[in-house]
């Protein structure tokens, strides 16, 4: 059960750190490559904190999405097929933070092993 949880939301974290790699932004990008070891420590604040931070990428994959989708359409571009790749990337980081919520989810962080 846990090890396909803790692989969506591991591979949600590492696309977000390679959207800031890309966008120049190292410090940040390292933090969220590094950030799937806080799934090691099983702990509920270390769940939180990886479900917070998937969600915000959800989020900034989302407004990435938008902002290229306008940018393409105003210069003339295909846009769609970009659009549907962000929106499932999107996705991807949406669903590792809901597969760490809930009974099933919490299981893995509870600190008794219960």
């Amino acid at each position: 059960m846990p090890v396909l949880r803790l692989a969506t939301a591991g591979l949600g974290l590492w696309l977000l750190a390679a959207h800031f790699l890309r966008g120049g932004h190292v410090i940040l990008a390292a933090a969220l490559a590094a950030a799937p070891a806080a799934l090691l420590v099983r702990t509920p604040v270390s769940r939180r904190v990886v479900q917070a931070a998937l969600a915000a990428g959800a989020l900034v994959w989302r407004s990435t999405a938008v902002r290229l989708a306008h940018e393409r359409r105003d210069d003339g571009r295909p846009w769609a097929r970009m659009a549907v790749i962000l929106g499932t990337v999107a996705s991807v980081n949406a669903l590792g933070a809901a597969l760490l919520e809930g009974r099933r989810g919490g299981a893995w962080f509870r600190a008794d092993g219960t």
